[in-house]
């Protein structure tokens, strides 16, 4: 009788909020809140486009708690909840990109096949963050859409709709809590465009340069086109085609959350590498503090560009520095990512099968790694050389580059060695 009564009441609950969310929850990987989020804000299907755009999300609303009317002990709340929720998000960015944290012997590769679990749990920790990052008003909104006092499958899917809404209904009223949803939208401006370069899927859902070569011409015009970004990514979505995420987009997201720790509080106890900085890398300097010494920049002063695609080389036998995404502190190259045999962003997020692809396009014999080795290696003298570089340095450009001298994975008729 209990189990009649149970099944009773779970129909009758899915029936009240719509046989959407049923029909979601068994078809759609992801279950309704990713069909929510889909129709909000960026589209993603993709485990990594899924974990990018939840990471997004938290910094948001980190960005959002640092500029938010609140005291000293909400803030070092804050920091700690931060920290708390970038804890939980590690499991999810490693199984994004095929590195199942369960550490099995055989089954280091494998898909990640508790991905959703992991999500639902990051998700709620998402939500408890905005509860004390959003200010009282728009969190009021959150409150009031939760239907009763426990948070339940069904109230998560309220919760996260409301959420999403009080980010678009900002924009309209010029409030700062409209960063939870323009923050993101050039974020996948950037995604499209450097997609190409590393997209190794098959036809139809491989994106090309010439996918992407509308969206590439309006974003270079750099008048921000907000309406013009949104309706080029929506024809491609209506393509059936979506963005890869690179490694870099998370790092660069990490880095700047490790950046708003500190505007969000001074406290040691709360805003440490254990606590809001917790597997957070260092990418800018801190915050200055308003009455203490200046800077010798000055307003106005001429800006020397930092080099596309230059080194930003990285001595990995000092103490701090490293590459496992932790808090780096060791002189002028804290927060430096890279390694002797990966020296930029682009290099980062090389793959195997990409570096064997490279090596193919220059005739160098396929090593099985996932660099193309030191600063005059093998591989890097023969793409300088096939591609009359000035310098070893790999880019996004270089790879467009290396690809057109492939067909089906081999050499093209008429292309020669270096």
């Amino acid at each position: 009788m209990r189990i009649l009564l149970s099944v009773f009441l779970s129909v009758a609950l899915l029936l009240n909020n719509g046989c959407a969310i049923y029909e979601m929850e068994t078809t759609n990987r992801g279950g309704y809140i990713d069909y929510v989020l889909d129709k909000h804000w960026l589209k993603a299907d993709s485990k990594s486009m899924r974990a990018l755009r939840a990471f997004a999300m938290q910094v948001s609303l980190a960005r959002i708690a640092s500029v938010s009317a609140k005291n000293d002990s909400d803030r070092q709340l804050l920091a700690i909840r931060i920290g708390a929720l970038t804890k939980r998000f590690t499991p999810i960015y490693l199984c994004a990109f095929e590195n199942n944290p369960l550490a099995v012997e055989g089954a280091e590769r494998d898909p990640c096949f508790y991905y959703d679990s992991a999500m639902v749990d990051y998700s709620t920790g998402l939500f408890d963050l905005a509860m004390i990052a959003l200010p009282i008003d728009d969190a009021k909104k959150l409150l009031d859409a939760a239907t009763g006092a426990a948070i339940n499958p069904i109230s998560i899917v309220d919760l996260l709709g409301t959420l999403l809404q009080v980010g678009k209904d900002a924009i309209k009223y010029g409030r700062v809590v409209g960063a939870l949803y323009r923050d993101t939208v050039e974020l996948e401006v950037q995604l499209w465009l450097a997609t190409p370069a590393i997209d190794t899927r098959p036809p139809p859902y491989r994106v090309t340069e010439a996918d992407v070569a509308e969206l590439r011409e309006i974003y270079a015009r750099r008048n921000d086109d907000m309406p013009s970004w949104l309706a080029q990514m929506g024809a491609l979505h209506a393509r059936g085609l979506e963005p890869l995420p690179q490694p870099k987009f998370f790092f660069e997201l990490a880095g700047l959350l490790n950046y708003i720790c500190d505007l969000v509080t001074r406290d040691p106890d709360a805003n440490n590498k254990d606590t809001c900085k917790a597997n957070l890398p260092k990418t800018m300097p801190a915050p200055a503090v308003a009455l203490g010494t200046s800077s010798s920049f000055r307003i106005g002063d001429m800006i020397k560009p930092v080099r596309v695609g230059g080194p930003r080389t990285i001595d990995v036998t000092k103490p701090g520095n490293n590459n496992t995404g932790g808090n780096n502190t060791g002189g002028n190259n804290a927060g430096a990512a890279t390694t002797k045999t990966k020296l930029n962003n682009f290099e980062l997020s090389l793959t195997k099968d990409r570096v064997a692809e490279f090596q193919t396009a220059v005739c160098v014999k396929p090593t099985g790694e996932d660099n193309v080795g030191e600063l005059g290696s093998e591989t890097r003298l023969a793409i300088q050389k096939a591609l009359k570089a000035p310098d070893q340095l790999l880019s996004d450009r270089k790879g467009i580059l290396l690809r057109t001298r492939l067909t089906d994975g081999k050499l093209k008729d008429g292309v020669a060695c270096p």
